[in-house]
């Protein structure tokens, strides 16, 4: 079979197979169902629990990921055929870490959970109270590897309709927090703050299946809070109109958005995290 003719295609062929592409921004990352009960032992002496409210939290904070890679180690052989030299694989090489970026919340929980998980590798709190660590004289001791690696857990889906779609899922294997990355802060302009946490790990597992994403968020709610999900009040299906405004040249009653703020910029999801307007979605603010 050599190589390809060139090929007529239609229009209807190319929207078919080159437009629907797979998008950057349609993950989820889970690092907590993993975590077994010696790291939540610890993290509840902290006062830090891990129910479902935090873990999906930090489910949604999980800004940057990156897909994993791979590669193969080779063996030359140069001789076996006059004038030829082949490589031959004889182990496959993973990335030595996984690096994920994560918005930090007001009561810094996200760096709570990591610098626990980070501290119960190292033995900070089985060896030493963490008030002994001020001292001069303190050290470490690390705890087991079986004690502190755990394995978590990354779904890359689209967002299209709520049909069964193709899932990619992976699966790394006895992963920890390696590395806590430095937080720069500065008196200029304010951003949302974000720590990345190196994960290392064996090898990761990656798997392919079909699933079906929900139009609607159904967590943990009451039923008559679950049947408003599932069948909206008539009224709560029309955004609610601004104030009127006293000038000519600008039209009232005007639909911009839900989020509760009457001005048409907010509309930028960025508004809302940023401190510009200083509220909760449901308050309009100014």
């Amino acid at each position: 079979m050599g190589a390809p003719n060139p090929q007529h295609f239609k229009y209807s062929d190319i929207k078919d197979k080159v437009l629907h592409l797979a998008q950057t921004s349609v993950y989820l990352v889970d690092v907590t169902s993993g975590v077994n009960q010696s790291i939540k032992s610890f993290m509840s002496q902290r006062n830090l629990t891990l129910n479902s409210n935090e873990a999906l939290s930090l489910r949604l904070l999980c800004c940057d990921a990156s897909l994993p890679g791979s590669g193969m180690a080779t063996h030359e052989a140069t001789g076996d055929y006059h004038g030829v030299t082949e490589k031959m694989v004889y182990r496959r090489i993973y990335d030595d870490t996984i690096d994920l970026t994560f918005y930090v919340d007001y009561q810094y929980k996200v760096m709570d959970f990591f610098e626990s998980w980070f501290n119960y590798c190292v033995g900070e709190g089985s060896t030493f109270a963490q008030q002994d660590y001020k001292l001069p004289n303190a050290y470490y001791r690390m705890n087991y590897p079986d004690s502190y690696k755990c394995d978590i857990f990354l779904t890359k889906f689209e967002k299209r309709e709520a049909i069964a779609q193709p899932a990619v899922k992976y699966t790394f294997i006895d992963a920890f927090p390696s590395n806590i990355s430095s937080i720069p802060i500065s008196y200029s302009g304010s951003e949302i703050l974000k720590v990345t946490v190196s994960f290392s790990y064996t090898r990761y597992v990656r798997e392919t299946g079909m699933e079906r994403v929900p139009t609607e968020f159904t967590g943990d709610l009451k039923p008559t809070e679950q049947a408003k999900v599932n069948k909206p009040e008539p009224s709560s299906l029309i955004s609610p109109p601004v104030r009127n405004v006293a000038a000519s040249n600008i039209r009232t009653n005007e639909y911009y958005n839900n989020f509760g703020d009457n001005r048409q910029n907010s509309t930028n999801f960025a508004d809302f995290t940023d401190g510009s307007n200083g509220g909760p979605f449901g308050q309009a603010i100014g």
